[in-house]
């Protein structure tokens, strides 16, 4: 192929195309512009009825250019998805694009080849986190998406938004490791050079580094794991939905050393000076453990479902309750970690379903999803009644060092998902493409 292709080049002129993120061609409909060599031109689709093309950044795959001699790029024979990297590449009545595992058909000036798909490391699938080469030169300074996937579809994933270029590159755990990453991504967590990704189907945490996304192993024999609490370089807690216990490991060499008792699951925790506070959310109880020998010691009743834990900059502690959804009004409440005192409990109203509680980089203010964005000062007695953010939101949370503001909006919980970015202030920034059912976010340094 790489012979056949050089003889091309040789003949025509060699030309390419990038492609549009979330660009919609008709027939007729004219896609630009890319160029080599300093020539600017637009490439038509004239057989194209109806397409849409992939969210993905090509050229962060790795696959910059689709090179074309001179002519039209004929696209047929698609039944309904293609997908590079789990995101659909076209979708809809199209009449010709011949991918019949060989690639596509380009015809111009007199001259026909084909462009088989594993050149450029295509891959046809019709899952999230699925795919070829990635030409992410580091994963620091960025932030990751976790993709839940469909429920036992096997399709979790993961999207790195690089600061340094402002680019999304979608799948880049299997684009890396040449394996899935499970089914349904939940949660994720840094310590240094390393991360620490919950997938929690599979009842397991997936451990990479950072520098290039490479596997340094998995922690495996997890029930239903949720969220990670890094307590030290040495100790590490996973709670568990399930398994009425908390696991304890060691985040340097993976090697589980215990569980810790507790009633009902567990949601997420959160490193105080006083200990780790955990949401029990099966129990309604909010958990206090003793990191020096990993014992629980205290609890205390904030409401029905505390599944949200947050510390603030004066070392309150914020948790979220769900109400049973239903049962009982959402609370937003504070309590001291020392003494475990609820000092402030507000109440939603019954309709609502607030969740994903978050504070901003200076831990002065709290972020949460409740049909749009919500902003409170620590300081406030009372909820915020106007949104911050009227925009569809499935999780949110700022950005540690910039404060900027990251959405997810899983839109119908079982297609490709948007990433919404926001100033502090709220104005809009950029909009990005992502997998199926984007969650929570993890920020690299």
């Amino acid at each position: 192929m790489k012979k056949l292709f050089q003889s091309i080049q040789s003949f025509v002129p060699f030309r390419s195309v990038s492609f549009t993120l979330g660009t919609r061609l008709l027939k007729g409909h004219f896609l630009g512009s890319g160029s080599r060599m300093g020539e600017n031109h637009f490439l038509q689709l004239t057989s194209v009825q109806q397409a849409e093309l992939s969210p993905l950044f090509l050229k962060e795959r790795g696959w910059p250019r689709l090179g074309v001699a001179g002519g039209e790029l004929k696209l047929s024979s698609v039944n309904s998805f293609c997908h590079i990297l789990g995101t659909p590449l076209l979708k809809g009545g199209m009449s010709s694009f011949l991918l019949f595992k060989g690639g596509a058909e380009v015809r111009g000036g007199g001259f026909l080849f084909i462009l088989v798909m594993a050149l450029f490391g295509f891959s046809s699938c019709n899952t999230d986190d699925k795919g070829g080469a990635t030409n992410v030169d580091s994963f620091t300074n960025g932030v990751f998406v976790v993709h839940e996937g469909n429920f036992q579809g096997g399709n979790a994933g993961l999207s790195f938004f690089n600061k340094y270029n402002n680019e999304m590159s979608n799948g880049v755990f299997t684009a890396v490791n040449s394996i899935p990453l499970g089914d349904v991504g939940q949660s994720m967590v840094t310590l240094g050079d390393v991360g620490y990704v919950v997938v929690n189907n599979s009842g397991k945490v997936e451990v990479v580094n950072l520098e290039d996304l490479s596997s340094k192993g998995t922690i495996t024999g997890l029930s239903s794991p949720r969220y990670i609490c890094i307590v030290s370089n040495s100790t590490a807690y996973v709670s568990d939905l399930f398994s009425g216990a908390i696991t304890v490991f060691n985040p340097q060499t993976l090697a589980t050393s215990g569980t810790i008792t507790v009633t009902g699951q567990i949601e997420e925790m959160v490193k105080t000076s006083s200990g780790v506070i955990a949401a029990g959310t099966g129990a309604n109880q909010v958990y206090k453990i003793n990191t020096t020998n990993n014992t629980l010691i205290d609890s205390v009743n904030v409401g029905i479902g505390p599944s949200n834990v947050v510390r603030d900059a004066n070392g309150k502690v914020w948790v979220m309750t769900n109400g049973g959804f239903g049962t009982e009004a959402p609370k937003l409440v504070r309590i001291d970690p020392a003494t475990l005192n609820v000092e402030l409990s507000l109440d939603f109203a019954s309709t609502d379903f607030p969740s994903s509680l978050k504070t901003n980089a200076a831990g002065t203010s709290l972020y949460w999803a409740n049909g749009g964005v919500f902003k409170m000062d620590i300081s406030a007695s009372s909820l915020p009644i106007t949104a911050f953010l009227s925009t569809a939101v499935y999780k949110v949370n700022a950005d540690p060092e910039t404060d900027m503001v990251y959405v997810s909006d899983a839109g119908d919980f079982n297609s490709n998902g948007k990433v919404y970015r926001y100033e502090s202030d709220g104005t809009p920034v950029d909009t990005f493409n992502v997998g199926v059912i984007p969650g929570e976010f993890a920020f690299t340094e």
